[in-house]
């Protein structure tokens, strides 16, 4: 195993096909980007390499900004914000957090323009997935979820970024919220 010195950038070369997504503050390629065939040519997909672990980015919009990106790279338009609203089959759809940053509790709220099934998950971020709550049906009109801070298994999470991800029949939305203990 190497070490990893806290204040040094890691800078990376993009390999054959991939191209730079991310920048430091010059040209050095911070994050790189890939579409297109994977094993034996055969599989269609993506992926995205990140040099740098997201939980040292201290600037909340930069790494909502980040997310965005990546987030339009895998899913097409999908908008990340701490305010997230995006026209889906002619509806509009807002969701957000309050508060936010929050201590131990927070309130999701979301709009559903029309009766669908819905899913809320909760990832780090790392993108592992934390919780997930399986809502069920429910109606056109304003919708809450509260939430202890705490994962699938009732352990508080630590402080640090995560992001709520609610599911329709009509799209997604996703949210970020700051935990701070």
């Amino acid at each position: 195993m190497g070490s990893h010195a806290e204040l040094a950038a890691d800078v990376i070369e993009p390999a054959e096909g991939s191209t730079p997504c991310l920048l430091y503050g010059g040209d050095q390629v911070a994050g790189v980007q890939f579409a297109g065939l994977f094993p034996e040519g055969i599989v269609p997909g993506r992926v995205v390499y990140v040099a740098i672990p997201l939980e040292t980015v201290a600037d909340v919009d930069l790494l909502t900004a980040l997310f965005a990106r990546l987030q339009e790279f895998f899913f097409g338009q999908t908008k990340v914000g701490r305010t997230n609203s995006e026209r889906m089959s002619g509806r509009q759809v807002v969701a957000y957090c309050a508060p936010n940053p929050c201590n131990q509790h927070t309130v999701l709220s979301y709009q559903v323009g029309e009766r669908s099934l819905v899913v809320v998950e909760l990832f780090d971020a790392g993108g592992r997935l934390l919780r997930r709550f399986d809502l069920g049906q429910q109606g056109s009109g304003w919708h809450t979820l509260s939430w202890g801070g705490t994962d699938r298994w009732g352990m508080a999470v630590p402080s640090g970024r995560y992001f709520f991800s609610i599911v329709t029949s009509e799209g997604r939305a996703v949210v970020p919220v700051l935990v701070v203990r």
